[in-house]
């Protein structure tokens, strides 16, 4: 398995052990109520509106001149 997947795998299975099992509604309200998990990808948290959890400040926009990444702002 890659990395990623572990990743993913151990995180629903901690999140399953949150909501006390693998009832969607339970999961769903544990991954909702999921606030300030740090991931690779940035600060997750998680709301019944916003299944993504990233706000703008995950994102960066940058380019590669003469072989250095430079942030666009």
């Amino acid at each position: 398995l890659t990395r990623t997947w572990v990743a993913v795998a151990e995180t629903a299975r901690a999140r399953g052990k949150r909501a006390g099992g693998t009832d969607k509604e339970k999961l769903r309200a544990a991954i909702e109520g999921t606030k300030n998990f740090v991931g690779v990808g940035g600060v997750f948290n998680m709301s019944a509106t916003d299944h993504m959890g990233l706000d703008l400040s995950a994102f960066h926009m940058v380019e590669i001149k003469g072989g250095h990444f430079k942030e666009l702002r």
